[in-house]
């Protein structure tokens, strides 16, 4: 009877973890829908210069609506792997906030988009590094609670994590060719290497189901930015194609880090 109940419990506690991470997500999503809809919405499709917000922020906050409406109404099955998902994305949408604090009014000098807007572009901005941040530490406790996170010795588990922190620190300055400028040198940090590879490395710590999530997410992060910015640079000539080949090669490594988990032998239903 004892063990019983404490399954009982164990499950309502998962159960109400991945819920909170649901509300929570929902919650974030729904902000960031509104920031992203001021001033360019869905014209940054077809206008490179309609929003300091792109199509691949569009695709985050899918990611995190969808995680959110997972977790607060899906199967326990996939809790974990909703979770995953939803704290790369509302990282990655934290990020993107911090940087926009301090890139609307450069971009709006630029663009000459969202100038008379810039007084409310600001606090909407950082209103997102807030609301997501939330919701990444809501969907990260989800992730413990929800029992996807499974940490294990051994090279398949530390390979990632190694790979993921190398990822971090080494992209924005291959992306450079060196350590300046200082300014872009943090920019991709915070917007690309650091979610990139905290991807990567989560697919070494995370269970089969989650950790394939991870991957999938930080394979096609760097194939999106590659593809967009290359078809802007194609009609505009702004320089992207000196950045295809290392985001290949962060892509090629989250694939990489994506099959170690999806080779490792299905749990068995207990």
């Amino acid at each position: 009877m004892t063990s019983t109940g404490d399954a009982v419990q164990a499950a309502g506690s998962r159960d109400r973890a991945a819920r909170r991470a649901g509300v929570t997500a929902l919650c974030a999503a729904a902000y960031t829908l509104v920031v992203l809809l001021v001033p360019g919405g869905v014209a940054v499709f077809t206008d490179h210069w309609a929003s300091l917000y792109g199509p691949g922020h569009w695709a985050l906050w899918a990611v995190l609506t969808g995680s959110g409406l997972v977790l607060l109404v899906g199967s326990t099955t996939a809790a974990g792997a909703a979770a995953t998902a939803g704290v790369l994305a509302a990282v990655q949408l934290c990020g993107t906030g911090i940087w926009a604090v301090r890139h609307w009014e450069p971009f709006t000098g630029m663009g000459g988009r969202g100038e008379t807007l810039l007084g409310i572009l600001r606090p909407l901005a950082a209103g997102i590094a807030v609301a997501c941040a939330a919701a990444a530490v809501a969907c990260a406790l989800a992730v413990l609670r929800t029992g996807a996170w499974q940490p294990a010795a051994g090279p398949r588990r530390r390979l990632p994590v190694a790979a993921g922190a190398l990822l971090a620190a080494g992209l924005p300055v291959a992306l450079l060719g060196g350590l300046r400028p200082i300014t872009l040198l943090g920019t991709y940090g915070l917007l690309f290497s650091l979610p990139w590879g905290l991807a990567v490395a989560a697919t070494g710590l995370l269970r089969r189901d989650a950790a394939i999530t991870a991957g999938v997410m930080a394979a096609a992060g760097p194939l999106a930015v590659a593809g967009w910015n290359l078809a802007w640079d194609l009609h505009y000539g702004v320089g992207w194609r000196a950045y295809l080949l290392p985001l290949l090669a962060v892509a090629l490594l989250a694939a990489v880090a994506t099959a170690i988990p999806a080779l490792r032998a299905r749990p068995t239903p207990s």
